[in-house]
């Protein structure tokens, strides 16, 4: 469950950078309000979208809870991934790795880490 979770949350994170690129670069109203909806919908349907994928692979073998347990549950799963993310950028300080190519560094022009670094030797 802990894997399907993982990446359907990588899934939405995806779908969520986009919406908000199509947000920050809507030039009318209307298109600043659908991707306004689009974003909404991503963050209420992700929550929808996690319990149904579970039912498809687990069926009545794995209890998720509703809506709000699963709320929590992804919320919990982003807060990891933020702390996991800190500090793997504190003890990197410039090392590129995981945190750039996930695209919180900005302007590092390459996803790849620098050879040599601890980044690029734990692979």
């Amino acid at each position: 469950t802990a894997v399907l979770l993982k990446l359907s949350l990588e899934v939405v994170l995806v779908v969520k950078r986009r919406a908000v690129a199509r947000l920050r670069g809507a030039l009318t109203v209307r298109a600043k309000v659908v991707a306004a909806l689009l974003l909404w919908v991503t963050a209420a349907g992700s929550k929808l979208g996690v319990l149904e994928l579970v039912n498809l692979a687990f069926g009545d073998l794995v209890s998720l809870g509703g809506f709000v347990s699963v709320t929590l549950l992804v919320v919990s799963l982003l807060a990891a991934r933020a702390a996991v993310r800190s500090l793997l950028a504190k003890r990197g300080g410039e090392v590129g790795g995981p945190v750039a190519a996930c695209g919180s560094r900005a302007g590092s022009g390459s996803s790849a880490p620098p050879r040599g670094s601890p980044a690029g030797s734990a692979r």
